[in-house]
């Protein structure tokens, strides 16, 4: 897994991050193979030193085997609220 990510401190509670992850699937056994791309967008907002607000959104992409045929691109998103104990 190939992984390259960056985080901005947009303001004091506000944080926006952006990744890259990149899998390769080998199996020697059938000679399938096949990639698995994402990007993800996350942004978090600290209400306090414990709770924060947050959104991603993120986008897969399949090739090869690893792709059902079904869909091979698919999008994501979440948002919620987060508190540490």
């Amino acid at each position: 897994v190939t992984t390259v990510g960056a985080k901005y401190q947009v303001t004091p509670s506000l944080s926006s991050t952006v990744a890259y992850y990149k899998g390769k699937y080998t199996n020697a056994a059938t000679s399938q193979a096949g990639d698995l791309k994402s990007y993800v967008l996350w942004n978090q907002f600290d209400l306090s030193k414990r709770t924060n607000l947050y959104a991603e959104v993120d986008y897969t992409r399949a090739s090869g085997d690893l792709s059902t045929g079904v869909s091979a691109n698919n999008v994501g998103a979440t948002v919620g609220v987060r508190h540490s104990f």
